[in-house]
């Protein structure tokens, strides 16, 4: 995904309360092993990314129990930025990521299709 396209939502927990704020790439620490970093992404301003008690970094618990838990708002994000994708991609474009898309669906089952539509709709927007 792209990063810059993704900051450029603003920040998510703002947005939820009618704000408007700049946001940096928080990248989500649910369902990765400790110092990795997930490819999963959310927008967060400072104050909630790492700034102050509050902030996940400051308190991750109290912060997902306050905003939610992060795949899920990670999943907000993720149809957020597909349809941003999508609505710039060139009907040929699209036709050539379903085409892909369903090939690898055929040629090895065990595809992660989700990964597989990630790197489709990158390479084709």
């Amino acid at each position: 995904m792209d990063l810059d396209v993704i900051a450029g939502f603003g920040c998510w927990i703002c947005r939820r309360e009618g704000l408007d704020s700049p946001a940096e790439v928080h990248h989500i620490r649910s369902d990765v092993g400790m110092g990795q970093k997930s490819e999963r992404v959310i927008p967060l301003c400072p104050n909630h990314h790492r700034v102050g008690k509050h902030s996940f970094h400051g308190s991750p618990v109290w912060w997902q129990v306050a905003h939610g838990n992060e795949p899920d708002i990670a999943w907000e994000v993720e149809q957020e930025y597909f349809s941003t994708v999508f609505h710039k991609m060139t009907a040929q474009n699209i036709k050539a990521a379903m085409a892909n898309i369903l090939m690898a669906s055929y040629t090895c089952p065990e595809t992660d299709l989700a990964q597989t539509v990630m790197s489709q709709v990158e390479m084709h927007k």
